[in-house]
């Protein structure tokens, strides 16, 4: 993995994911300069860890993210992705033991797709 500054895991994510990194204001934000960044943020009526945005290293994202569930007590853990669903699920689903439980629909252009967000299952 590449090193990279704070700034720098930023760009690459902006970059690649085509979206600016606009972590909610309640949210947690990591960094390690070999592993990358992540943003993200418990919901406590939900009992669940969200994980916002991410760049660099998934897999070790991924680990952290099944630490913190465990360690809070938390019940599930989501993260969200502009890649294909159904290849995440064949891929990780064997590899991490998890299901894909729906799909995220936006509604509005990309000035107001953040604001207008429905979760289908």
């Amino acid at each position: 993995m590449t090193i990279r500054t704070y700034r720098g895991w930023i760009r690459y994510y902006e970059k690649h994911s085509r979206d600016k990194w606009e972590p909610p204001l309640n949210s947690t934000i990591l960094f390690d300069p070999r592993k990358g960044i992540v943003s993200f943020h418990i919901d406590r009526d939900l009992n669940v860890l969200y994980v916002d945005q991410m760049a660099g290293d998934g897999r070790h994202w991924f680990e952290l993210g099944k630490a913190i569930v465990k360690k809070e007590g938390l019940s599930a853990m989501r993260m969200f992705t502009r890649r294909d669903p159904k290849v995440l699920a064949r891929y990780h689903a064997r590899r991490y033991g998890i299901k894909i439980t729906g799909i995220e629909i936006e509604i509005g252009g990309e000035d107001h797709g953040r604001e207008h967000k429905d979760s289908i299952t």
